[in-house]
């Protein structure tokens, strides 16, 4: 839903916590992977700001036309200087 506005959300309020994130459950089926991702201070856990997932979703799209082309699996980071 929030995917059509993402770009707009972004400009008007890019601190915004209101893109939904993965659930830390999802991202493995090990337990303690997921208590040691929940527990590192360096993790964002909880809602994406909106301009994140804005630019986030922009690379994607960009990327999937070449899709085909990836043979390994991609790394993708954000961080910020806090």
């Amino acid at each position: 839903m929030q995917a059509p506005i993402g770009g707009l959300l972004g400009r008007v309020s890019p601190r915004a916590r209101i893109v939904p994130a993965v659930r830390p459950e999802d991202m493995s089926e090990d337990p303690k992977v997921v208590a040691d991702y929940l527990s590192d201070p360096l993790n964002t856990v909880g809602n994406v700001p909106a301009r994140t997932g804005a630019q986030l979703l922009k690379a994607f799209t960009k990327l999937k036309p070449r899709y085909a082309e990836f043979t390994l699996p991609i790394y993708a980071a954000h961080g910020d200087m806090v």
